[in-house]
């Protein structure tokens, strides 16, 4: 029987790192198993879904053998959660292919999954095939266009946020058709690597997570590409992502260049206002209308509901603008997806350009200038007819 000591709190921190995998209900246990690869006084934890991987490792105490085991994850992360001893006791039994958890007083044994069932995991690209960037980039980055994709059932591509490295430039775009998300900014880029992948956005939300479990803002991690696997890591950590196998639509071609009406907003108040008014919108609809007051420095906020809907009720409330340019106009918005937008981005002050009544409306902010949003408005006339 071989037996290892490792703490606690590193135990519960690798297995965590792997829950973005490993938790859930999978057809295959493979896709819920960890493999514990033992060398000298550390364990590389392994996991995969078959098509995404996580590889991390964690400090033993004690260690009496060099070898692999393969075991449930979800199961021993749940039990290893509810000690409360600092050490934990790891006996594994060849004998009968179990896997005996010990502390002070309560114990577990967890059957081994075969290791020869576990699948190769993806190879990490070349040093010149990758570039550093910080921490804080990716999770901002992921923060800011996350939230605007499709749902995956109604679109495979549009699931995803298209990631493009171009020179010193890195550029991160997402969409659902309704609404589009970029944020921009600069990188450190020596070997001057350049790629367009789609990472599908459950994946890009749990590197999110995982990074900042380990790093602060400003430690570098290295990122590439290489065949069909998005891969992010460092000495601590490997992440291998499959991308989307398509090309990322054109949206910028139907962005205008230029805007013939600009506001700028208080956000906490345009926020606050919409939060307000929306409860007596139409569910049917989700939306809110906003007419444009350039003479009173004004934008009148207004619910919204179908003629054939029961009247329960309406809202409305006037918001003074920092500056306005441009014409009245009246135009109809997604109050969830504005209120989505308005959350990430950064600033006191939010700046809307716009146009005609079916122009897509434009979020930007002084306080955050590698980020904009565009929203396409509603069509008011058809839902007031």
């Amino acid at each position: 029987m071989s037996k290892l000591i490792v703490g606690r709190k590193h135990l519960i921190r690798g297995l965590s790192i792997l829950e973005g995998i490993t938790g859930g209900k999978h057809i295959n246990p493979i896709c819920s198993s960890v493999l514990f690869n033992v060398t000298g006084e550390k364990a590389v934890l392994k996991a995969t879904n078959l098509e995404d991987s996580i590889e991390t490792h964690i400090p033993l105490i004690q260690v009496d053998f060099d070898g692999q085991f393969l075991v449930y994850g979800p199961q021993l992360l749940g039990f290893i959660k509810e000690l409360g001893d600092e050490e934990i006791t790891l006996l594994l039994d060849d004998t009968s292919s179990t896997l005996s958890i010990v502390s002070s007083n309560p114990e577990a044994v967890i059957s081994l999954v075969p290791n020869e069932e576990f699948p190769s995991l993806p190879s990490m690209p070349d040093s010149e095939s990758l570039f550093p960037i910080p921490s804080g980039v990716f999770i901002e980055a992921v923060e800011k266009t996350a939230f605007s994709t499709s749902s995956e059932h109604e679109s495979r591509v549009l699931y995803g946020i298209n990631i493009v490295l171009d020179g010193e430039s890195l550029k991160v775009t997402s969409s659902d058709g309704f609404r589009f998300s970029r944020y921009t900014c600069s990188v450190d880029n020596p070997s001057n690597v350049g790629f367009s992948v789609i990472l599908p956005r459950r994946r890009a939300q749990d590197i999110k997570r995982v990074i900042s479990m380990l790093f602060d803002a400003e430690e570098e991690i290295l990122v590439g590409y290489e065949g069909n696997h998005f891969f992010l890591g460092t000495n601590s950590l490997s992440v291998f992502s499959r991308t989307v196998d398509e090309e990322y639509p054109d949206y910028e071609s139907i962005i205008p260049s230029e805007y013939t009406r600009k506001i700028v907003v208080e956000k906490s108040r345009l926020i606050q206002a919409i939060k307000r008014v929306c409860l007596f919108s139409s569910e049917r609809i989700g939306g809110v209308k906003i007419q444009f007051d350039p003479e009173g420095k004004l934008i009148h906020i207004s619910s919204i509901r179908y003629a054939d809907e029961p009247f329960i009720g309406k809202a409305s409330e006037s918001v003074e603008l920092v500056n306005a340019q441009g014409e009245p106009v009246t135009i109809g918005v997604s109050y969830k997806n504005m209120l989505d937008c308005l959350s990430v981005l950064r600033g006191e002050e939010v700046t809307l350009d716009f146009g005609d009544v079916l122009w897509p409306v434009r979020f930007t902010s002084e306080s955050d200038p590698g980020f904009y949003h565009i929203l396409m408005p509603m069509q008011l006339d058809e839902i007031e007819s």
